[in-house]
């Protein structure tokens, strides 16, 4: 499954201290070089692939948040970015996790949830004809 872009939303919820180690690791803007574009720097974590770098056409976060939660958003290219979601997850076993996933094609809607103790995992399904209206 693959799309031109991937529009992605991640909640978070948990410890006050994990979201702000979480945050100063991958989810602060850094600038691209050459190109100067901002990216989401995911390299730091274990487990991500080699360029784990995502880039952010608006890399987004939602507020004001309440004491342990936070939520933002990140475009990518080509396929969800599950394994950024599961070393999210394995990185920082305190903090729950959902996410969403959009292809910009309409090609799929994911959903998963991370570190719940029902999980369940990420799955794949086609976008609802109404969906968007």
């Amino acid at each position: 499954m693959f799309a031109s872009d991937v529009w992605n939303t991640v909640y978070v919820e948990g410890p006050q201290e994990e979201i702000v180690r979480m945050r100063k690791l991958c989810c602060l803007p850094k600038i691209q070089i050459p190109t100067n574009d901002p990216v989401v720097d995911f390299t730091d974590l274990p487990g991500s692939h080699p360029g784990g770098q995502y880039w952010t056409y608006n890399l987004v976060t939602h507020g004001p948040h309440d004491l342990g939660t936070f939520s933002f958003c990140f475009d990518c290219d080509g396929d969800a970015p599950v394994e950024i979601f599961e070393a999210l997850a394995d990185e920082f076993p305190t903090l729950k996790f959902k996410v969403s996933c959009i292809s910009s094609t309409d090609e799929f809607l994911a959903t998963g949830s991370y570190n719940y103790p029902n999980d369940n995992g990420f799955k794949y399904e086609a976008v609802p004809a109404n969906y968007w209206g």
